[in-house]
């Protein structure tokens, strides 16, 4: 009776992540990213990509020619989410290093002007 409740928990967990179940649940998660000091800034939504966070690292990049192009994931892995595992290992936004939004908060402070390459 055990091994047959542990193999159905593992088909669960093995197919949970081969489904698009993060579009059930409406607490999906928050993708956003930031530099070390706070001066890009990207949130991930609808139409708002990965791919289009490294591009806009590199218009700042060449913009201002700050060096500081470093991305952090302001967003932690959650093991609970056993349907996000894939992902974890899969998913390139998983490979960024992780910082604490109050971190770069602190370092960066109030903003006044934005450049546009703040989203928060």
């Amino acid at each position: 009776m055990k091994e047959k409740i542990i193999s159905i928990s593992l088909v669960v967990i093995i197919f949970s992540n081969f489904l698009p179940i993060d579009r059930v649940f409406v607490d999906g998660p928050n993708y956003s990213y930031s530099n070390k000091d706070g001066s890009v800034t990207f949130t991930e939504f609808k139409g708002r990509d990965f791919e289009m966070m490294k591009r806009k690292v590199e218009s700042y990049s060449q913009k201002t020619g700050n060096t500081d192009t470093t991305m952090y994931r302001l967003f932690k892995r959650n093991p609970l989410t056993f349907w996000r595992w894939g992902n974890y290992f899969i998913s390139k936004r998983y490979r960024l290093p992780y910082k604490d939004w109050s971190e770069i908060k602190a370092i960066r402070g109030e903003i006044e002007n934005k450049t546009g390459f703040q989203d928060f």
